[in-house]
C-alpha cells in the first residue's frame, strides 16, 4: 500500500526529495545518448582505420602484382627481342660466309672496305695484342637512294 506521505517512489523517477522535473530526466538522456555516440563513434572509426589498413595492404599486393605482371610483359619482349636478333645475327653470319666465298671466288667487291679493329696495335707486339687483331669486311650494297 502506497501513500502519499508513506513516500514511495515507484515509477516517478524521484529519490528521497521527491520526483525528478522532466529537464532533469532529459539531461540524463542527453547524457546517456551522448556516450552512446561516442562509443559508437570509437567503434566506427576503429572499424574505418581497419578497412583502411586492410586496403592499403590490398593495394600494396595489387601494385606488387602488377610490378611481376610488367615484369614478366618486359622480360618476355625481351626475350622475343634477343631471339629476333640471335636469328639476324645467324642470317648475317650466312650471308656474310656467302658473300666471303663469293668474293674469293670473284676478287674484291668495288663496294667493300676492310677495317682493322685493331689498327692501334703494333703489329709485332707479342702475346693477347696480336690475337685480337680480326680483319672485318664490310659490303656496302647499293641502296633505294643510290643509282645502280
Amino acid at each position: 500500500m502506497s501513500s502519499a506521505a508513506g513516500g514511495s517512489n515507484t515509477g516517478t523517477g524521484g529519490g528521497p526529495r521527491g520526483p525528478k522535473s522532466a529537464a532533469y530526466r532529459s539531461a540524463i538522456a542527453v547524457q546517456t545518448n551522448a556516450s552512446k555516440y561516442r562509443n559508437k563513434y570509437k567503434e566506427l572509426k576503429k572499424k574505418v582505420r581497419e578497412i583502411e589498413n586492410e586496403n592499403e595492404r590490398g593495394g600494396r599486393s595489387i601494385s606488387q602484382s602488377r610490378e611481376a605482371v610488367d615484369a614478366y610483359v618486359i622480360g618476355e619482349k625481351e626475350k622475343r627481342k634477343a631471339a629476333e636478333l640471335a636469328a639476324q645475327q645467324q642470317q648475317q653470319t650466312l650471308a656474310d660466309q656467302n658473300g666471303s666465298e663469293a668474293i674469293r671466288e670473284g676478287g674484291e667487291d668495288g663496294n667493300a672496305m676492310e677495317v682493322d679493329a685493331a689498327e692501334n696495335v703494333s703489329s709485332n707486339t707479342p702475346g693477347p695484342a696480336a690475337a685480337n687483331r680480326v680483319k672485318i669486311t664490310i659490303k656496302r650494297s647499293a641502296g633505294p637512294n643510290t643509282a645502280a
